[in-house]
């Protein structure tokens, strides 16, 4: 946030931004911009609202202090409509920490829901800051039972698969493109800096992940595409959890089937990820995903290099 005085004509704000990368794909947004007239306020409200830990049902709210700390904590909500303050059927959960906590967890939501939160500084005797700007996100899915199907063709161009997680974007991709798909007419394409992998993350499963596989048909635009990593991972916000299971470099343009068991592997339990992460050797090459099965092992293996 930043004050100022304005003369006596017509003032006009600026935002201005200095390239820093000869990547032309880097860009900058900015969302709920607030402009107040009259004596700054004496409490200010706190910033980067941040959500982590987050499950079928629960969550932590984070934020930042103001430069100010308020004597008396903060106030905050949980709504599923953008009206801070207002009571009703949409606030979901709300409360207040005391002086110097910025984090509050929040239980009791439902799984695969949208939900808006707000917090607000708590400087006493009735002084109170502005809500901060809203905070979205979506609690996760129950966990699905296997079988396990996703060919990504009931969805729009541009959209991404419900359940799944893609904690790191890049030009807005992985999403969902009609070009290059196995099944018609979709696929989940990935683009990626080189310095900075992204991630397309399925929902968890209620099995032992020892006892499922996946199988998936996936294509490589070039050599500059670099790889894609399938992993396991146990916590889908937490990208540290990520199990490398299988690195997939092909040598050609086509399109192929994988198959990759996960007996054996050092995450075992119910309620794991499967994870694609794509490694790329240049931030403008592509993969595209499609026709992805998650399945319990066969008790007799599949045949394999059957030649006619």
């Amino acid at each position: 946030s930043a004050t100022f005085t304005p003369g006596v004509s017509d003032v006009y704000i600026r935002f201005v931004t200095n390239l820093l990368d000869d990547d032309e794909d880097l860009q900058i947004y900015f969302d709920e911009l607030n402009i107040y007239q009259g004596p700054p306020p004496t409490c200010i409200n706190p910033t980067n609202i941040v959500m982590t830990a987050v499950t079928s049902n629960s969550a932590t709210i984070n934020w930042t202090a103001p430069s100010v700390l308020p004597n008396n904590g903060y106030i905050y909500e949980v709504r599923t409509d953008t009206n801070p303050g207002i009571p009703g059927a949409a606030l979901i959960a709300s409360g207040a920490t005391g002086a110097g906590v910025t984090f509050a967890n929040v239980s009791t939501l439902s799984a695969n829901t949208q939900y808006n939160v707000y917090v607000r500084a708590n400087c006493g005797a009735g002084d109170l800051s502005g809500w901060s700007n809203v905070s979205a996100f979506r609690t996760l899915c129950l966990p699905f039972t296997a079988p396990y199907t996703e060919n990504f063709d009931s969805y729009s161009a541009g959209a991404f698969p419900t359940c799944w997680l893609r904690p790191i974007l890049y030009s807005g991709y992985p999403s969902i493109v009609a070009s290059n798909s196995s099944s018609t007419p979709n696929s989940l394409r990935f683009q990626s800096l080189t310095t900075a992998p992204t991630y397309a993350i399925t929902p968890a499963f209620s099995q032992n992940i020892e006892t499922l596989r996946v199988k998936f048909n996936l294509k490589r635009e070039g050599t500059s595409s670099g790889q894609i990593e399938v992993g396991l991972m146990s916590d889908p916000s937490d990208l540290s959890t990520f199990v490398l299971i299988q690195s997939i470099n092909p040598t050609d343009n086509n399109t192929h089937e994988y198959v990759i068991p996960f007996n054996g592997s050092t995450i075992t339990g119910a309620n794991r990820y499967v994870a694609f992460k794509h490694v790329s050797a240049s931030s403008s090459w592509y993969y595209w995903l499609d026709d992805v099965v998650v399945e319990l092992l066969p008790s007799c293996p599949d045949m394999t290099g059957v030649v006619v």
